[in-house]
């Protein structure tokens, strides 16, 4: 069950990653796709779309599992998305900028 717990958390896991990485760089990139040649511009988004179409058919293999109606699979889906949220959340709650302010932007 351990095993399907961490595969069923791939996806989450990979989204994860990509938004940590595109939350760091998110304004050079976009500076920088706005100066890119056509070449690495479509170089740039067949990478993009290939990332997409995996994490999709991911998902979707997942969903499969789920529709088996096999309880321990199901559970370990669902143990898998809530750990990947988890992780999620923890990693984007540690890539605030200003942690002095509270969620309201309210002094302390």
């Amino acid at each position: 069950m351990a095993m399907l717990i961490n595969l069923s958390s791939c996806p989450y896991l990979m989204t994860t990653l990509l938004s940590y990485l595109e939350y760091l760089k998110i304004a050079t990139l976009l500076k920088r796709f706005r100066k890119m040649c056509l070449r690495h511009r479509t170089i740039y988004t067949a990478i993009s779309v290939s990332l997409h179409m995996f994490s999709l058919t991911i998902s979707y293999f997942l969903m499969l599992i789920a529709m088996t109606f096999n309880v321990w699979l199901f559970l370990a889906v669902i143990i898998g998305s809530g750990l990947g949220k988890l992780v999620t959340m923890t990693l984007m709650e540690d890539t605030k900028e200003d942690s002095s302010q509270s969620h309201c932007n309210m002094p302390n």
